[in-house]
């Protein structure tokens, strides 16, 4: 990196980051917003450590003792491994300060790939982090490295193991909830950027990317899906016959999609 880029990064991350060196400065402390905030995010974060430790009695502080592990969706994120070498308040801004800068770099890395031009790339990455922080920050990691992605789909006309691995990492600290719709919608904007800069569709990375992360984030969602078939529905109305024919006609059309003739098909060489 030469010095022309490091000047335009800390021009970037000063303006990012300014909050936190004014409030220190001035207050001795930093601002956050709490609210949705310090009432979810932490205190899910607090239980799912003390399940990494072995304490599977502590989600019953909650919902006078009514509150499942299972009800903690980011239970299986590999990224909440970082709880057991940071304490509760550092593991929070360490989520939020890497959000901000994961968001950021693969931003600018996207914007420079398509437009060549440094400092319009530094200004949309700085208004994309702004964008995914406005309230809060993002509540998984999908939307952080999404620019990642649709680089990758745009740029390269094959995935090696280590893009498939990156993929796959994403894909287990993204929600089947919050995420997939996204995580579709990136197919036809990664096509269009090929058609925008007169590349060849290969649909191959298509079907890998889509793959690794459906499966993925279905591994992640375990959780959810022993919810459903296990609790009580707070709807009478809603029969769990309903859901089970559903789920077992959407399964199979998962696992025809993941078939081993057709999975050969997607990741042979």
């Amino acid at each position: 990196m030469n010095l022309s880029n490091i000047k335009l990064h800390s021009i970037a991350f000063f303006s990012l980051f300014f909050i936190y060196f004014f409030s220190v400065i001035f207050f001795n402390t930093i601002f956050i917003n709490p609210h949705d905030n310090l009432d979810l995010f932490p205190i899910y974060n607090s239980l799912i450590k003390e399940i990494y430790i072995g304490n599977f009695e502590s989600v019953k502080i909650l919902q006078a003792e009514n509150f499942k592990w299972y009800y903690l969706e980011q239970l299986l994120y590999p990224s909440k491994l970082f709880q057991l070498f940071l304490d509760h308040k550092q593991f929070y801004f360490f989520e939020e300060i890497s959000k901000k800068i994961i968001s950021y770099f693969f931003f600018y890395i996207l914007a420079k790939s398509l437009t060549k031009e440094k400092f319009s790339s530094m200004i949309g990455a700085i208004l994309y982090v702004t964008l995914t922080n406005i309230y809060n920050i993002p509540f998984t990691y999908f939307l952080p490295f999404a620019p990642y992605i649709v680089y990758l789909l745009q740029k390269k006309n094959e995935f090696n193991k280590k893009h498939l691995f990156c993929i796959f990492l994403i894909s287990l600290n993204s929600s089947l909830i919050f995420d997939y719709l996204s995580i579709i919608i990136i197919i036809p904007l990664s096509i269009y950027l090929r058609i925008l800069n007169k590349k060849i569709i290969n649909t191959k990375i298509l079907k890998q990317y889509f793959a690794i992360f459906t499966f993925g984030c279905f591994i992640t969602a375990i959780p959810i899906f022993y919810a459903v078939f296990t609790e009580e529905l707070h709807r009478e109305l809603i029969l769990k016959e309903n859901i089970y024919e559903e789920f077992s006609i959407f399964i199979k059309s998962i696992l025809d999609y993941f078939s081993a003739k057709n999975l050969r098909e997607i990741f042979s060489y």
